[in-house]
């Protein structure tokens, strides 16, 4: 993709985005994408998508306002033109001339501030990197604090399957005080927090599954248990 010199010198401007009412088909643009020679960060706040731009050569890098249409979402790149973000696949975007794909990998969290409170895997689970901040929490509760979450643009979050839970337990950290809940940075639990909600049913049982990350097992929670006092939740997407 060919750019002119003025272009880098591109000042970026932003721009009010008008909501034409079609944010549910707009919302499948949502998420991190990655063609051969850049990467695309897409997001929702309210009625305001934004559009983050990076590759490697600098053209083009940087955050711009789009705006909801029939045909897909429309950026206005300023010396760069309007370019359309469009679907040209299950699972692919096109813009500005070049195909992407949904990245699951590095360059997902690369385009990531450090301090953005979400994370996505190696496996490219996005997770939530803070759990709700307390405990005495029921499954029926975690799971509709889930599904009302909106974070990070997207809206699809949901709690994570007991797998998803183990992998992000990691038996290297060391423990400074008693049941310090051993788990993957950048995740954290909050005070006090061992046990974390999965979605995964205990077959057999009217119960759930959470993985307990002070002792590095999953454990079985009855659906008729009162609230539960050091279960904590934390969300993924997709």
């Amino acid at each position: 993709m060919k750019m002119s010199a003025p272009f880098r010198l591109l000042a970026l401007s932003v721009m009010v985005a008008v909501f034409t009412g079609c944010s549910k088909e707009a919302d499948r643009f949502v998420g991190e994408w990655q063609s051969r020679n850049m990467a695309l960060s897409i997001a929702r706040a309210g009625t305001t998508y934004s559009i983050a731009c990076k590759n490697p050569s600098g053209l083009l890098n940087g955050t711009f306002v789009g705006t909801p249409t029939d045909a897909g979402i429309r950026v206005n790149l300023g010396v760069g033109g309007e370019q359309l973000v469009t679907v040209s696949g299950p699972e692919t975007l096109a813009f500005a001339g070049e195909t992407f794909t949904r990245d699951q990998g590095k360059q997902a969290a690369a385009l990531r501030a450090p301090n953005d409170p979400i994370w996505t895997d190696p496996n490219g689970i996005t997770w939530t990197r803070n759990d709700n901040g307390k405990g005495s929490v029921t499954w029926k509760e975690a799971n509709a604090y889930c599904q009302a979450l909106q974070l990070g643009g997207a809206t699809d979050w949901r709690l994570p399957s007991i797998d998803a839970l183990e992998r992000v337990y990691d038996p290297s950290v060391q423990p400074e005080a008693t049941n310090k809940p051993r788990i993957r940075a950048p995740l954290t639990l909050s005070n006090g927090g061992q046990f974390v909600w999965s979605s995964t049913p205990v077959s057999g049982y009217l119960a759930k599954w959470s993985f307990n990350f002070s002792q590095g097992q999953k454990d079985a929670i009855s659906d008729s248990a009162p609230a539960y006092g050091n279960a904590r939740i934390l969300c993924v997407r997709p």
